[in-house]
């Protein structure tokens, strides 16, 4: 979008859909929304989807920007802390997830790509997040991202073995299947445990509680 932006910002559309695209782009965001906003300022509006883009995606930055826009329709307080929280998810920081549940954040909001705090938290290895959101028993343990791939999907390919049992037992279904074909069993087996010492023992406890659980259905 970006490039799109600077060789022919005066040709685009300037939708809901883009602003959001622009405020809830992970890797570069804030540099999209600043290069949105100069190039046609006057066609963006700021709408509540449009923050809530960008909170779900932990785009503070883009927050800020927003929050500058004589066009900001809403209050920043509260996306400021889904962002933060989403933020606290990815990096595995407890005690800000702690904080802020207790503030009252939302702690379940998908952003765009459907990814939810508990389904980045599961992908990255943060057990002590996973366990704490899986405590609130306010999480969809099943919500799946835009190429339908569950909390558990990344977490059984990326080999935390822990999260995958921790997830399992709070009743979360591995049978997804996603867009390419695949389930959790699956990639599991393709990249799961890479470079740990018990990984082989380990993968094959997780196949069999994966496979168990597939047949049960």
């Amino acid at each position: 979008m970006k490039l799109l932006l600077e060789e022919r910002g005066a040709e685009v559309v300037i939708t809901e859909e883009v602003v959001k695209a622009a405020a809830g782009n992970v890797s570069s965001g804030k540099e999209v929304m600043k290069l949105l906003l100069e190039k046609r300022g006057a066609d963006v509006v700021i709408t509540e989807d449009v923050i809530k883009a960008a909170a779900s995606s932990g785009q503070e930055p883009v927050l800020h920007i927003i929050d500058t826009h004589p066009k900001m329709l809403l209050s920043q307080e509260k996306w400021f802390a889904i962002a933060q929280f989403y933020n606290a998810a990815k990096l595995g920081n407890k005690k800000k997830i702690q904080s802020l549940l207790e503030q009252g954040v939302e702690q379940d909001l998908p952003n765009p790509r459907k990814v939810t705090p508990l389904w980045i938290a599961a992908s990255n290895g943060h057990i002590e997040v996973v366990r704490l959101l899986l405590g609130t028993k306010s999480v969809n343990l099943n919500a799946t991202d835009v190429p339908g791939r569950s909390p558990i999907f990344w977490a059984a390919a990326n080999g935390h073995e822990e999260i995958v049992r921790l997830l399992l037992n709070a009743g979360a279904d591995p049978t997804f299947i996603d867009t390419n074909g695949d389930t959790a069993l699956l990639v599991s087996k393709r990249h799961g445990f890479q470079g740990t010492p018990d990984g082989a023992k380990a993968i094959k406890d997780m196949h069999f509680n994966l496979h168990d659980l597939q047949l049960d259905h």
